[in-house]
């Protein structure tokens, strides 16, 4: 019986300290990331993100969606073109849904993104799913599945 307890509290143990991301904490995550969004900082989103995250983005081109995807370097690398060619890049999110889990937060949302580029003005929006895990204590974006409607 005594071997029973120790692994009952070892197993929800186990699950406690993985179960211990909170709705805040995703939501510090999004914050922080608006705001190197805002300033333009690739070193802080950089630093919000997993070593090995994937992100997989689902454009549509006009008559069919292309897939693309990025792991971490190529997306801060393909970010910092971007901001080469675009001007007053803002973005909002139109919903979200936070779902915590045992290991993982998933955020849900759907966003509109505006810029210039040249003499034209987009307004592009997107739905997506973002899985955070943490990692070494820190909570971050592991995994990005986004596509344009």
């Amino acid at each position: 019986m005594k071997y029973v307890l120790v692994f009952l509290l070892l197993i929800t143990s186990r699950f406690s300290i993985a179960a211990d991301i909170t709705e805040a904490e995703v939501r510090e995550v999004m914050n922080k990331m608006e705001r190197a969004v805002k300033t333009q900082n690739l070193d802080n989103i950089g630093a919000l993100m997993s070593e090995s995250i994937v992100l997989t983005l689902h454009i549509f081109n006009g008559s069919s969606y292309e897939t693309v995807t990025l792991d971490k370097a190529a997306y801060l690398k393909y970010t910092k073109g971007s901001w080469n060619m675009i001007k007053n890049y803002t973005y909002r999110y139109d919903s979200q849904v936070i779902e915590l889990e045992q290991d993982q937060a998933t955020l849900k949302y759907e966003m509109t993104e505006s810029m210039a580029w040249g003499n034209q003005y987009f307004k592009l929006r997107s739905k997506g799913i973002t899985v955070f895990k943490k990692e070494n204590g820190q909570l971050l974006a592991v995994r990005v599945n986004a596509r344009t409607i």
